[in-house]
């Protein structure tokens, strides 16, 4: 690294553990002030507001980066806030003031090259520092796995969360991706968090509150459950958790409550009954393990959400197409009783069933619906919303099922006035998108095929308290590289 540079008995110094990453990745750094004079000065706190740090980057081809600490807010599509304050803090004789930064989060996703990369420190034209230069090479991303549950209840305030798996020269690592729920091509950070032995199918879970101190990945192994705690986004520790049901399917989502316990349903048979289990984790102690209910048949949909109050949310679909549903409350496991409602009796396949917390009733309360998607016919698919704990139906649309040869559904995505909007994949590998309103819209370009050199395509809806509100289209092109697409505005 250079020599720092010093400025009246100022220094300014960036550190980083390590000077390789790969393309997307959180590149996080230290930035440090210190004081080398024998009094105490004042100077601007290294704060959002205050933005008194500048960050350049240049590559090895030439090509510059830069930005502040506010430059988090533009890539938000957040207006800065005007007037800036100043607020000031004293350094003491010898004291160091430091800040850990993401440069992610201010330079953007950087491609691939070396880089030399520094800082300056300047407050109000006055004072004026730089720093060392740091040293940092940005390698390729080879991503091999990726998977996203967006939560509609928390959409407004929590990030897209992504567990993803990058192959690298040493192994295969596993990541956890925040994109803004804002404007989703805005990465807020991109974090290694273990190396793992071998692929597998890993989902994050949702959290409580988004803030809170831990956070899970989880993923079956024959009988046992993968459960790698992540304190304050750092791995913390990997906990194997024995589940004593023979052939179980762990379902999708789990979730993490702010004391870091770790709630997940799974799925066994018994004899001609479906049975749901409720598993309790608790970051320490004993598991528990509750019986949910019983179903007498073949569970072949399935969908689940955790409300405000963490009360469990489950529906599904048998074989013959009747929908059937049940609540229950975590912390009451004793008092469980009675058997599933039957919401909806089955009269046509059923292609998609999914609920939604987004929406409010005429009272500003908040409604549970359900979506399901059924095929009417050769050539008609139906949309129905239900309010599922009303029982009523509020909305059945037709339209016909898309004409391209060797189509078939990817994903169905409901924004927050619950209306579906779909991703269908033709037969040679095109993505299309229909929205609720309006027609059947191809979105990969020419020489873009899925499966081949697109990977991994999900639908994801944005914040509406964002003027960017809509649907975005992201996918792994040519195993390198998230792309993101805005669909539709909203």
């Amino acid at each position: 690294m250079a020599s720092k540079t010093s400025s009246g008995g100022l220094t300014l110094r960036l550190k980083s553990i390590r000077d390789k990453f790969v393309r997307s990745e959180s590149i996080d750094i230290k930035v440090s002030i210190t004081n080398k004079r024998s009094t105490s000065l004042e100077i601007e706190d290294l704060t959002m507001l205050n933005n008194p740090l500048h960050f350049y980057a240049v590559n090895n081809l030439g090509k510059e980066f830069s930005g502040g600490l506010l430059s988090a807010l533009v890539q938000e599509g957040i207006e800065v806030p005007s007037p800036i304050r100043t607020d000031l803090i004293a350094l003491k004789p010898q004291e160091t003031k430091t800040i850990d930064v993401d440069l992610l989060n201010i330079l953007g996703e950087l491609p691939e090259a070396n880089y030399r990369i520094d800082a300056t420190y300047q407050s109000e034209g006055i004072l004026y520092l730089r720093s060392n230069v740091l040293k940092i090479q940005i390698l390729k991303s080879t991503p091999i796995y990726s998977s996203t549950f967006q939560d509609y209840l928390r959409i407004l305030d929590n990030p897209i969360r992504t567990a993803w798996i990058n192959e690298e020269e040493d192994g295969l690592y596993l990541l956890i991706m925040e994109n803004s729920p804002n404007r989703p091509q805005h990465l807020r950070f991109n974090r290694r968090i273990l190396k793992l032995e071998k692929p597998c199918n890993v989902s994050l879970s949702l959290l409580q509150s988004y803030g809170q101190d831990v956070e899970d990945l989880v993923w079956r192994e024959e009988d046992i459950v993968q459960r790698t705690i992540v304190h304050k986004r750092i791995f913390m520790h990997k906990q194997e958790v024995k589940i004593p049901i023979p052939g179980f399917k762990l379902l999708e989502p789990s979730l993490t409550d702010e004391d870091g316990r770790l709630y997940f349903v799974v799925l066994s048979r018994e004899d001609d009954s479906a049975i749901f289990h409720l598993v309790s984790c608790p970051l320490r102690g004993n598991v528990e393990t509750s019986e949910i209910c019983r179903f007498r048949g073949e569970v072949e949909r399935y969908c689940m959400i955790f409300d405000a109050d963490l009360m469990i949310h489950l529906a599904w679909a048998s074989r013959s197409g009747d929908i059937h549903y049940i609540h229950r409350d975590p912390e009451e496991r004793l008092k469980w009783k009675g058997d599933a409602e039957l919401l909806v009796p089955g009269k046509t396949t059923l292609i998609d069933l999914q609920f939604s917390l987004a929406c409010f009733d005429e009272e500003g309360n908040r409604q549970l619906i359900l979506h399901y998607l059924s095929k009417e016919s050769e050539d008609k698919l139906c949309s129905h919303i239900l309010n599922a704990e009303m029982k009523k139906h509020i909305l059945d649309s037709f339209f016909p099922v898309p004409e391209k040869k060797g189509t078939k559904l990817l994903q169905v995505a409901l924004d927050l006035e619950c209306q579906p909007c779909f991703l269908f994949q033709d037969g040679f590998g095109s993505l299309w998108f229909k929205p609720f309103e309006g027609r059947l819209v191809r979105v990969t370009d020419e020489g873009e095929t899925c499966p081949g050199n697109v990977d991994y395509p999900v639908l994801l809806v944005s914040s509406d308290l964002s003027r960017h509100y809509g649907i975005y289209l992201r996918y792994v092109k040519d195993r390198s590289s998230f792309v993101y697409k805005k669909l539709q505005e909203l």
